[in-house]
């Protein structure tokens, strides 16, 4: 979808005119305060811009989140949180957006209000500044359901206890690899 997205771009001056606007709307929220993205953290200028989301961009950037889990990890000395996300497919950065923009919410850097409008994707909101570290971030597990892969030899009852079996064992290399590495 993205590289087609890429190309379409190229041919089509909407929509180069579309991107051109709103990367001189990023670049001015960063001069604003005089210097790269590290900067955005003091920026007084809002998010949220008054640019309509393109709508090759949306149908090219849509993802559908189906589940969030997130529990406390116990440690001797750190506070650390496991937050397992499951979607039907993830963008360049998602997964470190959406956290990152989570916690500043819970931090109080970031208004809900503002999470949702950029959630909708009808208007482009600029989150850079809240882009998680990617330090600790472990692809588990990525799955493909057999109905939607018709080339898939598997039933859809082997693919479900495959599944199983990979989240256990995901479970597993958390608690037995990555755990005793962090405490």
């Amino acid at each position: 979808k993205l590289e087609g997205l890429k190309k379409k771009i190229q041919r089509d001056k909407e929509l180069q005119t579309w991107a051109h606007q709103l990367q001189s709307w990023k670049r001015s929220r960063i001069q604003e305060m005089g210097g790269g993205v590290d900067a955005l953290d003091d920026v007084e200028s809002s998010p949220v811009s008054t640019i309509k989301v393109h709508q090759a961009m949306q149908a090219a950037c849509k993802r559908n989140i189906l589940n969030i889990v997130v529990e406390a990890i116990e440690t001797l000395d750190k506070e650390l949180m496991c937050i397992r996300i499951k979607g039907d497919g993830f963008l360049y950065n998602m997964v470190r957006y959406l956290v990152g923009s989570a916690l500043a919410v819970v931090t109080g850097r970031l208004s809900a209000a503002t999470l949702e409008t950029a959630l909708e994707s009808s208007i482009c909101v600029d989150l850079s500044e809240h882009l998680a570290p990617a330090h600790g971030l472990v692809l588990l597990d990525q799955s493909l359901e057999a109905s939607e892969a018709r080339w898939m030899s598997e039933s859809s009852e082997s693919a479900e206890s495959s599944s199983d079996w990979t989240a256990l064992s995901a479970d597993r290399f958390l608690e037995e690899q990555l755990l005793p590495k962090i405490q």
